[in-house]
């Protein structure tokens, strides 16, 4: 999968609202039944979604984006997940928009969706016929069900 890049090609620190991540404390459940998880992530990784937590700034770079998504929404942090949306969206370019498309459908970001498939519908024609065109074949028979139906597609006649 080629990397979402925003318009520049550091990345972006961003400052955080205070917010608290997890389950609601009534769904939070008692020590008994406590169940131990294993997560997939790397001790760096941990450490920056941590800091991020707590320290309510994130670096998000290219190759931050899409375990910054996956973990915040694993961990329930809603923050951070708003905060590669942005990122993300700063990036909506012919070479990513299929890749900002595809994340923003697996991770459940609904505006950045909306956002990816209007800038895929308002591009579509001129896509087709660039070097981008094999990416579109990523995309699920569901986004392109939609792509094609939706009204905002421009179509030269």
């Amino acid at each position: 999968m080629r990397e979402a890049r925003p318009s520049s090609s550091a990345g972006r620190e961003q400052q955080l609202e205070p917010q608290r991540c997890g389950p609601a404390p009534q769904q939070q459940q008692t020590q008994e039944a406590t169940q131990r998880v294993s997560l997939h992530y790397g001790a760096a990784q941990l450490d920056a979604f941590l800091e991020a937590v707590y320290a309510r700034r994130v670096r998000i770079t290219p190759g931050s984006v899409g375990w910054l998504m996956e973990m915040g929404g694993y961990l329930e942090c809603p923050l951070i997940t708003s905060a590669c949306c942005q990122y993300l969206r700063s990036a909506l370019a012919p070479p990513s928009c299929v890749d900002v498309l595809l994340m923003a459908h697996q991770y459940h970001c609904g505006q950045l969706r909306r956002d990816a498939l209007s800038f895929l519908c308002a591009r579509l024609p001129s896509l087709l016929q660039s070097e981008w065109r094999p990416s579109l074949a990523r995309l699920p028979r569901e986004l392109l069900v939609e792509l094609l139906g939706s009204e905002e597609l421009v179509v030269e006649s």
